[in-house]
């Protein structure tokens, strides 16, 4: 077998995508109006209403070869956060009722697929901040919070609100949600209380250290709740073939199912 090519994702080369709003995501929920003590935050996605552009996580466009390739990874905006205001982790993804689980998939063609040999064994959906650091909440003054802090680590940084792990990409595999976080909810269901998907906290998730618990974040001037595929900019594994050839060029990651996903939150009043 050739040399794999061993890529990174990095959220600062991928695309915004607002899944809050009902352009993209057409049964986005409303943003709750913040109010002095608890409320919450939610969002409703069908991501087979959703275009495929707003529903890649990544896609590898080139057959780079270096030792750690990086490529964009896009940033969902999950939650749309008032300003003021301060989003408790972890974040909190539930199927619904008759509805298909939420997942992802990582495909591309024939060749490509059976290409994968054990990737992305460290893969994580995770969530973070995406917040304005002033009050014009403009596109320049977004900044997307990477750091290792927190509780995170300096090999895991990024999902400081939890995060989702994924199974490896490997010829038996897709890089679908472990089976055992989730369930359909419906009379098929085995484990009824698995009708969440078991986000763990922040930290060095996936990786096999310690897990910290996910810390709260303080949006002063609003912003978003974000997740990206990573550790951001972490190898996360070989994608290799017979060939050494450009196999991978194609391979795309995609969201599915139907996600509910809710945040607690606390208001901090002027």
């Amino acid at each position: 077998m050739a040399a794999g090519l061993n890529y990174n994702f990095t959220a600062a080369s991928g695309s915004n995508i607002n899944l809050t709003s009902t352009t993209i995501n057409p049964i986005a929920a409303p943003t709750t109006t913040p109010r002095q003590g608890g409320f919450s935050l939610r969002n409703r996605i069908n991501f087979t209403n959703v275009a495929a552009a707003n529903k890649t996580t990544f896609e590898i466009t080139s057959a780079a070869k270096s030792t750690a390739s990086q490529v964009g990874a896009n940033i969902f905006q999950m939650l749309a956060v008032p300003k003021r205001t301060v989003v408790k982790g972890p974040i909190r993804v539930f199927a619904v009722a008759s509805e298909t689980v939420p997942g992802h998939t990582t495909a591309g063609t024939a060749a490509t697929a059976a290409s994968l040999d054990n990737a992305m064994g460290a893969g994580v959906l995770g969530f973070t901040a995406q917040a304005y650091n002033d009050p014009s909440q403009t596109a320049a003054s977004m900044v997307l919070d990477v750091t290792a802090r927190s509780g995170g680590t300096s090999t895991n940084p990024g999902a400081v609100l939890g995060a989702i792990t994924l199974l490896k990409a490997d010829a038996g595999s897709d890089t679908a949600f472990d089976v055992s976080q989730i369930e359909a909810v419906d009379s098929s269901m085995t484990a009824p209380t698995l009708g969440m998907v078991m986000t763990t906290g922040g930290g060095a998730v996936g990786t096999g250290s310690a897990v910290y618990p996910a810390t709260d974040l303080y949006f002063p001037y609003g912003g978003f709740v974000a997740m990206t595929l990573g550790p951001s900019g972490v190898a996360l594994g070989a994608m290799a073939n017979s060939t050494g050839g450009t196999q991978s060029v194609g391979l795309k990651g995609t969201l599915t199912g139907t996600w509910e996903v809710q945040a607690d939150c606390m208001y901090v009043p002027e």
